[in-house]
């Protein structure tokens, strides 16, 4: 999973904010941390989001990173900010499921 998929995560999380909260979000970051596996994404806000979309956002954040193949963990909505812990489900695929470019059938 590389940084393209982190990107359009992020990018899809600050869309889902915005269109629950009618447009408060300024961007994103993408912060590394210590371990490989978990990253940090924060979104400034331009206003505070209301205190009853808290739940629903946090509920469609989570939803939406499992089918794009991440957890998140953490989601911090302060006045300032979205702060959300994403962890990664590996750092690259399995090699059973990637194809070799140079297998044949034995059984022509």
């Amino acid at each position: 999973m590389g940084t393209d998929h982190l990107l359009q995560l992020a990018q899809h999380a600050v869309r889902l904010i915005d269109l629950v909260a009618f447009d408060v979000c300024q961007g994103f970051t993408v912060h590394d941390t210590v371990n490989p596996l978990v990253k940090e994404i924060s979104i400034p806000l331009r206003g505070e989001i209301q205190r009853e979309l808290h739940a629903p956002i946090r509920r469609a954040l989570k939803t939406d990173a499992k089918a794009k193949r991440a957890l998140i963990g953490k989601v911090g909505i302060d006045p300032r900010e979205v702060r959300l812990t994403i962890y990664l489900r590996g750092l690259r695929e399995p090699a059973y499921t990637r194809p070799e470019a140079g297998e044949t059938s034995e059984t022509e």
